[in-house]
C-alpha cells in the first residue's frame, strides 16, 4: 500500500511536522532505513517489535520498516507504567523495545521482568543508556531495503485492549484487516489524495493508527502531526495548514466546545470532522454545530474489528447514532439466546467482515469465548431504528437490573448531559439489596456554581421512568479516562466502594 502510494505521489507532502515538509520519497526511504536498522538487530518475520512511542516521526518509519520485515508492530500506550510495561513486550514475546528519552525511565523500571526483550532503542538526540542502542546512530543500508513477501492474513499488529476490566488481551490484525477497512472507509468518507488531515489522536490506540495513518497512506493524502492534543494548537494548525479533515474523540470535542473566540480560526476548507472510540454525547453533537457549524460524523469501531459502522458523509446523521454498517461489513443485533432481535429492541452486536481480527495473541480460550460462527461478540449493546440506523445503549456488563428492570446507562447519562449545569456523566450500577442494583450517577459540571444533587435528580425524573432515576449523584472534577478517552467506570466503582467504607 505504501510502496503503490510512493509511485504514484513521489514528491507530494505526506507529512507536515513542527512546520517541516516530509515527502513520499522521503517516507520511503526513512523506512527502508528503519527496516534495515532493524534486521541488523535480528529482526526477522513474525518477530514482535514494541513501540512505546508518542506521536513523532519515528513511529511512523519504525511501523511501517517493521512490516516491511514481515515482523509484528506492538504500539503500547505511552501512560502505560510498570505493570503494562512488564506483561504486553513478555506476554507478546517482543525481541526489540523502542522508546525515547520519556518512555525510558518508565521502562527501565520493568526493564528485569522482560526476559524475550534482546534489544532496547533510544529514540533521542543524547547518548543511549547503558545495554541500548541510539536508533539515530544505528547503522543501516544504503540502498532501498526491499520489503519481504506478505500473505493477506500475516499478522501485521498486535494491539493490546485498553484493559479497564482486568489483563489486557492482544488483538491480532492482519494486513487484510487494515487494508480492506481502510477502503471501506475511503469509500464511505469521501477520502482523497486532495485531503489534508489533522493527526492529534495518538498512533498508539487503533484509531490514530489503522485509521488516520493506513487512510492518509492508503488515499496519498498529508497529514499534520501533533505531537499531543491541544484544542486551541488544533485550530491554530487547521487554519495554518488548510486541512480539511480531522479525527477525534468526544473528549477532543468537549475541548474544542471550550475554546474561546473559536471565529478567529479559519475553518471554512473544512468538510468532515469525525468522532469515535467513544459514545458522542447529543449535546456535543448539537453544541458543536452551533458553535462551529459543522454536524460531527459519529462511528463505532473496537480494537478488535478497527471500523464497523459510520454515519454518512453525504445524507443523514443521527444525533445518539453511530450510523450504518460499512459497506464489507455485516452487523446484526442478537437477544440473550442468540437470535437475530426485532428493529428497536436492544442486544448485543455482533460483528462479522475482513476487518475483524485473527484472534487474542496466546489467548485460544479469551478467542473462542468471542467468536460464534464466524461472528465477533462486541459486548455492546445497541438497536436498529427504522431507518436501519444503530443506536449503542451500553456495554453488555455494564447493564443495569433493577428488580427485573433493565436500564442502559447510556439512555441516563444523556439525560444527565442535557442539564444546563451538567459537562459530562457517567452511570454504573451498584449493589441494592432489596432491589438487586440501583443506578449510581457521577457527574462532572460546567464552569460556575455546580448543580446540587436534588436538582439533577428532579431533571432526571421529569424524564425517566423512576427506576431509572439515579437513586445517588457526585460531583466529581475529572472522569477518570483511558488514552482513547473512553471512562473507565471500573474506577468510579472503586470510587464508589471506597467512599462507602466506615
Amino acid at each position: 500500500m505504501l510502496e503503490r502510494t510512493v509511485d504514484r505521489f513521489p514528491n507530494k507532502t505526506f507529512m507536515i511536522v513542527k512546520g517541516q515538509a516530509v515527502t513520499y520519497q522521503t517516507l520511503a526511504s526513512e523506512v527502508s532505513r528503519a527496516a534495515s536498522r532493524l534486521a541488523r538487530l535480528g529482526v526477522k518475520q513474525g518477530d514482535r517489535v514494541c513501540l512505546y512511542l508518542g506521536n513523532r516521526p519515528e513511529f511512523i518509519y519504525l511501523h511501517f520498516g517493521t512490516l516491511k520485515l514481515g515482523a509484528i508492530v506492538v504500539p503500547i500506550n505511552v501512560t502505560y507504567r510498570r505493570r503494562e510495561l512488564a506483561y504486553i513486550p513478555e506476554n507478546s514475546g517482543a525481541k526489540i523495545f523502542v522508546t525515547d528519552d520519556f518512555g525510558w525511565q518508565y521502562f527501565f523500571d520493568a526493564k528485569g521482568e522482560l526476559g524475550s526483550v534482546q534489544h532496547t532503542i533510544i529514540v533521542s538526540d543524547k547518548p543511549p543508556p547503558h545495554d541500548s542502542y541510539s536508533y539515530n546512530q544505528l547503522p543501516y543500508q544504503q540502498t532501498t531495503f526491499e520489503s519481504v513477501s506478505i500473505k493477506p492474513d500475516d499478522i501485521a499488529a498486535i494491539i493490546y485492549t485498553s484493559g479497564t476490566t482486568g489483563r489486557s488481551k492482544g488483538a491480532m490484525l492482519t494486513h487484510r484487516n487494515f487494508t480492506s477497512n481502510i477502503h471501506d472507509l475511503a469509500q464511505v468518507w469521501k477520502w482523497t489524495s486532495s485531503d489534508r488531515l489533522l493527526l492529534g489522536l495518538p498512533m498508539f490506540h487503533v484509531h490514530g493508527l489503522g485509521v488516520v495513518l493506513h487512510g492518509v497512506v492508503y488515499t496519498g493524502g498529508s497529514l499534520v502531526l501533533m505531537e499531543r492534543f491541544d484544542a486551541a494548537r488544533a485550530l491554530q494548525l487547521i487554519s495554518e495548514h488548510r486541512c480539511n479533515v480531522f479525527m477525534g474523540v468526544p473528549t477532543m470535542y468537549s475541548m474544542l466546545l471550550e475554546v474561546e473566540e473559536p471565529l478567529k480560526y479559519d475553518l471554512s476548507h473544512m468538510r468532515l470532522f469525525v468522532s469515535g472510540s467513544a459514545p458522542l454525547p447529543v449535546k456535543v453533537f448539537r453544541n458543536f454545530k452551533e458553535k462551529y457549524g459543522f454536524e460531527i460524523v459519529e462511528r463505532y469501531g473496537m480494537t478488535e474489528t478497527i471500523m464497523n459502522i459510520s454515519n454518512p458523509v453525504e445524507g443523514t446523521r443521527k444525533p445518539g447514532s453511530v450510523g450504518l454498517p460499512l459497506p464489507n461489513v455485516q452487523v446484526k443485533i442478537v437477544d440473550q439466546t442468540g437470535k437475530t432481535a426485532p428493529s428497536k429492541e436492544v442486544g448485543e452486536i455482533m460483528v462479522k467482515g475482513s476487518n475483524v481480527m485473527k484472534g487474542y495473541w496466546n489467548m485460544e480460550d479469551a478467542t473462542r469465548e468471542t467468536f460464534v460462527d464466524k461472528w465477533f461478540k462486541t459486548g455492546d449493546l445497541g438497536y436498529v431504528d427504522d431507518d436501519g440506523y444503530i443506536l449503542i445503549t451500553g456495554r453488555k456488563k455494564e447493564m443495569i437490573i433493577i428488580s427485573g428492570f433493565k436500564v442502559y446507562p447510556r439512555e441516563v447519562e444523556d439525560v444527565l448531559s442535557e442539564h444546563p449545569k451538567v459537562k459530562e456523566a457517567a452511570v454504573i450500577g451498584v449493589s441494592d439489596q432489596l432491589k438487586g442494583e440501583r443506578v449510581k450517577a457521577f457527574v462532572v459540571p460546567q464552569p460556575g456554581t455546580p448543580p446540587s444533587e436534588e436538582e439533577l435528580i428532579k431533571h432526571c425524573r421529569k424524564i425517566l421512568a423512576s427506576f431509572k432515576t439515579p437513586s445517588s449523584i457526585t460531583i466529581i472534577d475529572t472522569m477518570p479516562r483511558t488514552a482513547s478517552g473512553k471512562i473507565i467506570k471500573g474506577a468510579l466503582a472503586e470510587l464508589t466502594k471506597n467512599s462507602t467504607k466506615p
